[in-house]
């Protein structure tokens, strides 16, 4: 009897949880909805209505502006692809090999790699210095590579993956070098597969953190073709006919600025929603694997 007391009250209050939680993810959801609905909305309405859960009239116009006239959208929708495809692969694979560096019980320089590594989470050069480096003596701007290399590594990913790569059974290690593996090989082939939920983890940080970045467009980018779609956004909310001034001729149709905007972020958002999907069974798992340890 005890017992079954006992089950009806874990699910009473699974359905406790549960029922608090539904207003409170229908309120997170809300902007989104207004955001892609508002991309759908006519300008008139939009404009006098202002946002609303369901518009009176639905239009594509904003879409059409964008899709039909793609030298400028577009452009910036590929830089954007790019930087964060390349970026992401090139950061897991760097600050993988990085981390099961320090992470090895017999590297000698492991401890004061690890210092270096936290000291650059609390401190950093400041913006001018970067700045100065980046353009002046790497030459850097106005480059493709200018939105990739400075967010290559970041050292709370080496931490994590550290903590990941210390998780892992020494024996295995031990094991393989005795078959006479060689540190390359135990990496792709033990390490790497092992630690699948921490890469997928660290792998959606990247992504959202290279799809998400326009800071670093507007410090080095000032040719037009190597916009990233972030910065695009940023120069359409401050400048209404950066696009307008060109698409009508293109389109034969005319929408309003907001619309435009709420369109492209919808367009922005949509890509990084569907990823998030993909590695959301390993998000969790990724995120507090060694987080118990303290090494």
């Amino acid at each position: 009897m005890r017992d079954i007391l006992h089950i009806l009250w874990k699910k009473k209050l699974t359905a406790s949880i549960i029922i608090l939680f539904i207003p409170l993810c229908l309120a997170a959801l809300l902007p989104i909805w207004l955001l892609i609905i508002s991309s759908f909305a006519d300008k008139e309405a939009l404009a006098s209505n202002g946002f609303q859960i369901w518009p009176e009239n639905f239009s594509l116009d904003a879409y059409r502006y964008i899709l039909v006239q793609p030298a400028f959208v577009v452009r910036a929708y590929g830089v954007t692809i790019f930087v964060t495809a390349v970026g992401t692969v090139l950061s897991i694979f760097i600050t993988s090999m990085f981390a099961y560096v320090v992470s090895r019980p017999g590297f000698k320089m492991a401890s004061k790699l690890n210092f270096f590594i936290f000291f650059t989470m609390l401190f950093n050069g400041g913006t001018l210095p970067t700045y100065l480096l980046i353009s002046r003596y790497l030459h850097l701007k106005n480059t493709i590579w200018v939105l990739i290399l400075p967010m290559m590594i970041a050292p709370f990913h080496v931490l994590l993956l550290r903590s990941q790569f210390k998780g892992l059974p020494a024996s295995l290690t031990e094991s393989a070098k005795l078959d006479g593996a060689g540190e390359f090989r135990i990496f792709f082939s033990i390490v790497m597969p092992l630690s699948k939920p921490s890469l997928a983890t660290v792998a959606l940080f990247t992504l959202l953190g290279y799809w998400n970045d326009m800071v670093l467009a507007l410090l080095y980018v000032d040719k037009q073709k190597l916009y990233p779609l972030q910065y695009l956004l940023y120069k359409l909310t401050y400048n209404a006919n950066i696009i307008p001034q060109g698409g009508a001729q293109y389109t034969g149709v005319t929408t309003s600025p907001l619309t435009l905007r709420m369109a492209l972020a919808t367009l922005a958002l949509l890509p990084v929603m569907f990823s998030f999907g993909f590695v959301q069974k390993y998000f969790v798992r990724g995120i507090t694997l060694g987080s118990i340890k303290g090494d």
